[in-house]
């Protein structure tokens, strides 16, 4: 029996596995069909890629201001100089009139190139006068009352923009006769300022009643006796004059008189 500790020699190894046999052939026909195959053929073409589309066109959205023209005077007609024009009489042109009053005193009065037919309204102010009265009384002059001593009209050609181009102030004293003429035509505007106000808070036949029971008074009040009058419709009794009704009626007709109900 060998000994247990003897290391086995080659010759007790396993033969080692046979090496396959290399197929040359094999290979020179693969080499060959490599070759045959390089350089490889040229890609087909390629459609390119069509373009992108064309960014769109921006176009500039300014839009320059349009030159504004020059304000024009609103006065009709063709005038050879601003002269010419000036010395227009406006109140023959065919402008239409809107009339202020306060107090019976007419303080302004605009001209218009129109009117509309159905709401009233005007547009196109051509021409503005603006009118102040001093009285004797004003002026410290208390002898002539009431009595108008002079009055200033300002006159304003206006421009196409709203605004006043030229201007002028006339001065016009009166004499006693047109003072007095003055004072009647004043007064006869606030009796019939304040018949449009009775008509208008009472009705027609309330109106007409109370106008006929102060009728005597009327006179003397268009010709500058104006207490009687404030007095009868005070102390007047009707079922429709109430205090605020007479209260308001009063201070139409009153004027400056201080007047107190």
């Amino acid at each position: 029996m060998a000994d247990t500790n003897e290391t086995s020699s080659y010759r007790d190894l396993p033969a080692a596995e046979p090496t396959p046999a290399v197929d040359v052939q094999a290979l020179v026909a693969q080499a060959q069909a490599a070759a045959a195959g390089w350089p490889p053929p040229p890609a087909p073409p390629t459609q390119p890629e069509p373009a992108p589309p064309p960014a769109p066109v921006v176009m500039d959205t300014y839009e320059a201001e349009p030159v504004q023209a020059e304000p024009h005077y609103l006065l009709p007609g063709q005038y050879a100089s601003f002269e010419a024009m000036v010395q227009q009489n406006y109140d023959i042109l065919g402008l239409h009139k809107e009339r202020q009053f306060v107090k019976g005193e007419l303080t302004q009065v605009d001209y218009w190139l129109k009117k509309n037919p159905v709401t009233g309204a005007f547009s196109g102010l051509a021409v503005r006068e603006t009118i102040d009265y001093y009285r004797y009384e004003d002026l410290g002059l208390p002898q002539g009352g009431d009595l108008v001593y002079f009055r200033t009209k300002r006159i304003q050609w206006m421009l196409s923009d709203g605004t006043a181009g030229h201007e002028t102030t006339t001065v016009k004293y009166y004499t006693p006769k047109e003072g007095l003429a003055e004072g009647v035509t004043r007064r006869q505007n606030v009796y019939e300022n304040a018949k449009l106000t009775a008509f208008g808070m009472l009705g027609q036949e309330n109106a007409t009643d109370m106008l006929g029971a102060l009728a005597p008074h009327l006179t003397l009040y268009v010709e500058g006796k104006k207490t009687p009058l404030l007095l009868a419709l005070r102390d007047l009794q009707r079922p429709y004059l109430t205090i605020e009704i007479k209260r308001q009626l009063i201070e139409v007709l009153r004027i400056e008189d201080a007047f107190a109900i």
